[in-house]
C-alpha cells in the first residue's frame, strides 16, 4: 500500500538514517520499549513502513537495542546505533550524505521524495498554526537563520518537522552537537534531550547553510496515544487502489460494491456484504452474512467478520480480530482484539482486548465540544482527544459505558455494569460496589 522510493528514483549514495526516541508517559496507555515508532499504522509498526519505504538504501537505526529492533536491523541489512548521550557522536563517523528522519513520525511520499531530490542541506517544515510547544523559524526567503524552541507566536512563520538532509561534510560535526541546547524565549528552560531540530539550530550556529523545505501533505508524529487513530485514519484516507486486486484463491459471492476497488488476499473468503468503496483485505480473512464496510477501510490478516455488523469508514481493523453480532466498529483495533453482542466501540483498541457484550464507547459529549485532556500538567484538546483509549490486554465487562476520552491501562480488568468517566490505571481490577434495597412484595399489592 505504501510506494517504495526506491522504485521511483535513485536517491543517490545517502544513508537512511532512522532515529526512534525512547519510549514516553505521554503514550499512556501504548507503552513500548522501543518507543512510538512501534506505533501501527495499517497493522504494521511506523519504523517497518520506514524500512521498507528504503529497503535498497544504506540504513542505520537509532534505538533501544531491544530483540525486536535487532531482528529488524537483521532482516533489513541495518546498522544500530544505541539511543543514548554518544548517538550522534557515533552517526558522525557515517561517510556519506544522510537523511535523518525521526522514525516516531508519518509523512506523505511526496514530500520525502522532494526531499531526497535536494542537493543542499534541507530540513522539513509546515505552516504554523499557532502550534503550543513546536520548533519553528521566523521570517525567511532562503537559508534558515535560526531554529527557535516553543516561540511566541511573533516570532514563528513555519513550524520545523524532524526530518532533514545533511551532506557528509555536516554529518561529521555532530560529534559536537549537546543535549539541551535551545534557543528560547527570555525566561523559559530547555530539557535535557536531544531534539532533531535543536541539533539542525546548533549546526546553523556553526555556519551550516540550510533551507527550509515546505511540506505539501500531511505530517503526523506520535505523541499522545489518540494519535494513533490520526495516523490511521489519515493513512485510509490517502489510501491508492487503482484497480481491483483479486488473488486467485479468494472467494467472493453476492457482494454490494459501491464506487471504489478493493484488494482481497489469499485464501479470503466474502459472502453476502456490502463493501461502501477502497477497501484494503488481507490474507485469511472472512467476511459474511451481511457484514457493512465502510469507505476506506483496513482489514487485517486472519480477522472474521459478520452478523451484520458495521465497519465506518476509514477504519483499521488487526490481524487476528473476531468481529460479529451487530458489533460497530470506528477507529483503530490491535491484533487479536473480540467483540460481539450489539458493542459500539469507538478510538484505539489495543491488543487482544476482550469487548464484552453491550459496551458503549460514547463518542460526542452532550455539548459537542472535545474532551481536554490533561497529560504531564498540560491541557490538551484536539478533533481527537475524544478517542477512548484501551491498552494491551484489557478485558472490560458486560454493558460497561465509556465517557469521550477515557483511557484504560493496560492488563487491567473492568467489572460488568461500570461506567467509566476517568482513567483506569494498568494492572487494575475495577468493580461496582453496589446497593440492594430489598422490601416485601406480593399479589396483594395488586388489590386482591
Amino acid at each position: 500500500m505504501m510506494n517504495c522510493l526506491t522504485n521511483i528514483m535513485d536517491i543517490g549514495n545517502k544513508t537512511i538514517v532512522l532515529i526512534c526516541n525512547p519510549d514516553d508517559e505521554k503514550m499512556f496507555p501504548f507503552h513500548h520499549e522501543e518507543g512510538s515508532c512501534m506505533v501501527e499504522v495499517a497493522n504494521k509498526p511506523l519504523i517497518v513502513h520506514w524500512l521498507e519505504m528504503f529497503y535498497a538504501m544504506p540504513l542505520v537505526i537509532v534505538a533501544n537495542k531491544t530483540p525486536y529492533i535487532l531482528e529488524l536491523a537483521n532482516k533489513y541489512h541495518a546498522k544500530v546505533i544505541n539511543y543514548d548521550d554518544e548517538m550522534f557522536i557515533n552517526l558522525s563517523n557515517l561517510d556519506s550524505d544522510c537523511i535523518l528522519i525521526d522514525a516516531c513520525s508519518l509523512v506523505s511520499t511526496k514530500d520525502i521524495i522532494n526531499l531526497c531530490k535536494q542537493e543542499e542541506n534541507c530540513i522539513l517544515v509546515d505552516k504554523w498554526h499557532n502550534q503550543d510547544k513546536a520548533f519553528a523559524i521566523g521570517d525567511t526567503k532562503d537559508y534558515i537563520k535560526e531554529i527557535y524552541a516553543h516561540p511566541r507566536d511573533h516570532y514563528a512563520s513555519a513550524r520545523v518537522l524532524d526530518i532533514c538532509k545533511l551532506s557528509k561534510e555536516w554529518i561529521k560535526e555532530l560529534k559536537f552537537v549537546k543535549k539541551g541546547s535551545f534557543t528560547i524565549n527570555c525566561g523559559q528552560m530547555p530539557d535535557d534531550k536531544f531534539h532533531l531540530a535543536s541539533v539542525i539550530d546548533q549546526l546553523i550556529k556553526k555556519g551550516l547553510k540550510c533551507i527550509p523545505l515546505y511540506i505539501n501533505g500531511h505530517f503526523l508524529y506520535s505523541k499522545y496515544a489518540w494519535d494513533i487513530l490520526e495516523m490511521n485514519e489519515t493513512y485510509c484516507k490517502n489510501m491508492q487502489i487503482e484497480q481491483d486486486e483479486i488473488d486467485a484463491s479468494a472467494k467472493i459471492i453476492d457482494i454490494k460494491r459501491g464506487n471504489g476497488h478493493i484488494h482481497v488476499g489469499k485464501n479470503s473468503h466474502l459472502e453476502n456484504i456490502t463493501i461502501e468503496g477502497n477497501c484494503w483485505i488481507g490474507d485469511n480473512v472472512i467476511i459474511k452474512d451481511g457484514a457493512y464496510l465502510g469507505n476506506n477501510c483496513i482489514i487485517g490478516d486472519d480477522t472474521k467478520i459478520n452478523n451484520h455488523c458495521l465497519i465506518h469508514p476509514n477504519t483499521v481493523i488487526g490481524r487476528k480480530n473476531k468481529i460479529g453480532f451487530g458489533a460497530e466498529v470506528s477507529g483503530v483495533t490491535m491484533e487479536g482484539v473480540a467483540m460481539v453482542h450489539t458493542c459500539e466501540v469507538y478510538g484505539v483498541i489495543g491488543r487482544y482486548v476482550d469487548i464484552a457484550a453491550g459496551v458503549i464507547m460514547a463518542i460526542l459529549r452532550f455539548d459537542d465540544q472535545q474532551v481536554t485532556r490533561f497529560v504531564q500538567g498540560f491541557n490538551i484538546r484536539s478533533n481527537y482527544t475524544n478517542a477512548i483509549c484501551i491498552g494491551d490486554y484489557v478485558r472490560t465487562g458486560v454493558n460497561n459505558i465509556f465517557y469521550p476520552g477515557v483511557s484504560i491501562g493496560s492488563r487491567s480488568c473492568l467489572g460488568p455494569g461500570m461506567i467509566i468517566d476517568k482513567d483506569v490505571e494498568a494492572n487494575t481490577l475495577t468493580l461496582v460496589k453496589q446497593e440492594h434495597i430489598v422490601k416485601s412484595w406480593g399479589y396483594n399489592k395488586y388489590g386482591w
